[in-house]
């Protein structure tokens, strides 16, 4: 049975990312995923996760990998017995977006780029403008949204468990507890860092006071205008060209990633990796703008590039495809954040001199790591009481204070990701920060220099998602995840 089962999991797993990649890239009008699903149908049903479950209790417990490996398969059928419920609703919504269009200076901008307008208006009643559009948008999809998590939860609950968070926490390698309770004093142990600098640089950059900023203002504030002749848009893929020539890795040669760059009106204006066969056919898609969330976009998504590009063929499809998601991210992390190491910065980019842009990175990175905190605490509560509307309440309540924006409530439900992901992200932060000490230790300030160190990477790329983070972590000779080294890196990095 297990046979079938991942040959037939693999031709979904092909099947539904090439759908995905080929939407989000702009090459095709519909987001078609029910054929895929409707295909694949029998992977998903309730009497199958039961069979994989009686077979997971035959499985002799000195069987550890086989056993994992099932455990995975379960996690698996049951995340897309629920993708299966609601995959029409999850059509709608794309193609809504898809379609929507905002009103700007009597032209017609399309709802996907708007986040890219806000970056660009330097006008903050402009800004509000054109975020009041994208609010009307989003909340023309919020029915769709809400019946969407209903269905969620109600599959859940059919599949035996308490509620979907209870259910997502027995899933190998989510940690659940594990990281809302490490995270449980982020947020007040980098309050008075955070808003001491947000204060100064909203004063600076923006010309606004704390108290009047927005969510209009975010894309504004990311983007740090006032570097972007550092950031052209024809630098962004030479920058990952060059950072893996710097580790002996010819991006040319690798036959198997292939970058699309090509400008698509329906495009997405955000870069993504799409890994349609591991290791066979990686898809990286971009349409540079230039700006350094541009850079950091490229180099995380590259790092997901090449993680995937480096997994072992000889892998079963559960430890390539449906591990801890933590895993990849840390990989991407860990290129994305090459941007805030000046050496970096002074020898591929030839900007020496960057410690002021560095400060101003480290800020937005702590943006994020606080934003994803506040995220997990506003998810638990939706997830275990299923009530979305104070669930929202408190997401506006918590974003608030966490990042210093003022937030509504009416996208809570747009801003959440699938099987509590937010959680994936934090624990990549905690890999990400161990795993690029660990190089700079062994390996020099320019380990992204060192043929030694990409080959130890290589050689982690290639257990693909075999092992979940913390044990990775361990096996790595990382240490036991922590978020001290995380508050570390933040303290001597803005004191």
């Amino acid at each position: 049975m297990l046979d079938h089962y991942r040959e037939e999991l693999t031709g979904f797993y092909e099947a539904l990312r090439r759908q995905q990649y080929l939407y989000f890239s702009g090459q095709k009008d519909r987001f078609e995923l029910e054929p895929i699903f409707d295909r694949y149908s029998d992977l998903f049903r309730e009497d199958t996760i039961q069979e994989l479950k009686r077979l997971l209790d035959q499985t002799p417990q000195h069987f550890q990998t086989q056993r994992e490996g099932i455990r995975r398969l379960i996690a698996c059928a049951e995340e897309h017995f629920l993708q299966r419920s609601v995959v029409e609703l999850t059509e709608q919504i794309a193609e809504r977006e898809g379609r929507a269009v905002i009103g700007v200076d009597g032209r017609e901008v399309p709802f996907h780029r708007v986040t890219e307008l806000l970056a660009n208006e330097p006008d903050a009643a402009r800004r509000r403008h054109i975020n009041e559009q994208r609010l009307r948008i989003i909340r023309q999809n919020l029915e769709l949204h809400e019946e969407r998590i209903r269905r969620m939860h109600q599959g859940s609950r059919l599949l035996g468990y308490d509620n979907y968070w209870s259910m997502v926490e027995n899933w190998p390698g989510s940690a659940l507890r594990r990281t809302t309770d490490e995270f449980g004093d982020f947020l007040h142990r980098t309050e008075d860092l955070y808003f001491r600098h947000l204060e100064r640089e909203l004063a600076d950059s923006l010309f606004l006071a704390v108290d009047e900023a927005d969510r209009a203002d975010v894309e504004r504030f990311l983007q740090l205008h006032e570097y972007a002749d550092l950031f052209p848009a024809d630098g962004v893929i030479s920058a990952y060209r060059e950072t893996l020539r710097e580790m002996h890795i010819d991006l040319d040669k690798q036959s198997n990633i292939d970058i699309d760059d090509v400008q698509r009106p329906r495009k997405s204006p955000r870069a993504f990796c799409a890994p349609i066969k591991v290791p066979e056919e990686i898809k990286l898609s971009i349409s540079p703008r230039g700006g350094v969330v541009d850079y950091e976009t490229m180099l995380h998504e590259g790092g997901h590039a090449q993680h995937y590009a480096w997994t072992s063929p000889a892998l079963p499809v559960e430890f390539k495809l449906a591990g801890d998601a933590a895993v990849t991210e840390g990989y991407a992390f860990l290129f994305q954040y090459l941007i805030l190491d000046p050496l970096w910065l002074d020898e591929l980019l030839r900007f020496p001199g960057s410690q002021s842009l560095v400060t101003s990175l480290w800020l937005r990175k702590l943006f994020y790591l606080r934003r994803y905190v506040a995220k997990l605490t506003c998810e638990r509560q939706l997830h275990t009481t299923e009530d979305s509307s104070s669930s929202g309440l408190q997401y506006a309540r918590a974003l608030t204070e966490a990042t210093g924006f003022r937030h509504t409530s009416d996208e809570f439900l747009h801003d959440l990701d699938d099987r509590v992901y937010t959680a994936r992200y934090l624990r990549g932060w905690l890999f990400e920060v161990q795993l690029r000490e660990f190089l700079r230790t062994r390996f020099g300030k320019r380990w992204w220099k060192s043929k030694k160190a990409a080959h130890l990477l290589i050689d982690l790329w290639n257990t693909g998602e075999r092992y979940p983070v913390d044990e990775l972590a361990t096996l790595a000779d990382l240490g036991t995840l922590s978020v001290e080294p995380l508050i570390h890196e933040f303290t001597n990095a803005l004191s």
